[in-house]
């Protein structure tokens, strides 16, 4: 079993720990995915983010880059969705990063979305009409890299937020309005934030800032999209949906601001085992 197996079961291991009996049968068997960076193939799929209606065995469209992340397993419009969010977390970090003028520490932030995420959804979006925003990545990674004033580099952020939205817009509505699309999409971003702070902290200390800083992203895209959508998952489950909005409440102190606390809040277990929680609301939505 590789290391990060190993990490995901022990995290599962602490999940089942802490949950009363009537929880146990359900976790049993729900391997947690690895997050973006962890570059280790994820558990054989048991269809936790997949969709029924007709798009179960697709696999994500897995397969277009070698890199795992926490979608790899997701229905194609759901993997598709929760991409662009991730690439939406890495500006937004890299965008609270530009207004303090930390633009040598921001600049990863726009690295990282061009050569981890953007290979996986350049062929789903021309499948989806969407001709690509590379050149956007680009020209707001250019701005940062040149430390151009706040206001052109502010202008080519904002290019890239609205290419982000016009490429989630081609996702069909009657698919985004689907509980088990919403969740699948703000279940894969809180597994990712965990992945990244797994990443960031070592032996209670913070010892990769940048992905601190990822997880942060994904946190509050995760956060924001459950926000937008919760309507969707209310109808569904109410209870639901308030468990799913009371996890991130929880793991939202992990992250306080685009800097690291002087130590940490939580260890990288603690963050997982709480990310993984979300996983046993899955069936509530289906």
């Amino acid at each position: 079993m590789s290391m990060s197996r190993k990490l995901w079961a022990s995290v599962g291991f602490a999940v089942v720990a802490t949950l009363p009996a009537a929880g146990i049968a359900a976790a049993a068997g729900d391997d947690a995915t690895p997050a973006l960076h962890r570059h280790a193939a994820p558990p054989a799929t048991d269809g936790r983010f997949l969709l029924a209606a007709g798009e179960s065995g697709e696999g994500g469209e897995a397969g277009e880059a070698g890199e795992e992340d926490a979608f790899e397993q997701s229905a194609p419009d759901a993997a598709l969705q929760g991409r662009l969010l991730l690439v939406q977390g890495h500006v937004r970090v890299g965008r609270e990063l530009v207004a303090l003028g930390k633009y040598d520490e921001a600049m990863p932030h726009f690295h990282h979305p061009i050569e981890e995420i953007y290979t996986k959804i350049q062929a789903p979006l021309v499948r989806r009409g969407v001709t690509g925003f590379k050149a956007s990545l680009d020209a707001a990674s250019k701005a940062v890299m040149d430390k151009a004033p706040q206001a052109k580099t502010e202008a080519a952020i904002t290019r890239v937020d609205k290419a982000v939205a016009a490429a989630s817009a081609k996702i069909p509505a009657k698919v985004a309005a689907q509980p088990a699309f919403v969740f699948a999409v703000v279940a894969g971003l809180l597994q990712s934030a965990a992945g990244e702070y797994a990443e960031a902290v070592k032996d209670g200390k913070f010892v990769a800032v940048v992905e601190y800083q990822d997880g942060r992203g994904f946190l509050l895209e995760a956060r924001d999209y459950l926000k937008a959508h919760e309507a969707v998952l209310k109808k569904k489950d109410a209870e639901g949906a308030q468990r799913l909005a009371e996890l991130i409440t929880e793991l939202a102190p992990v992250w306080p601001a685009v800097q690291p606390p002087s130590a940490p809040v939580m260890g990288p277990g603690e963050v997982q085992a709480l990310a993984s929680r979300a996983e046993l609301l899955k069936r509530r939505f289906d």
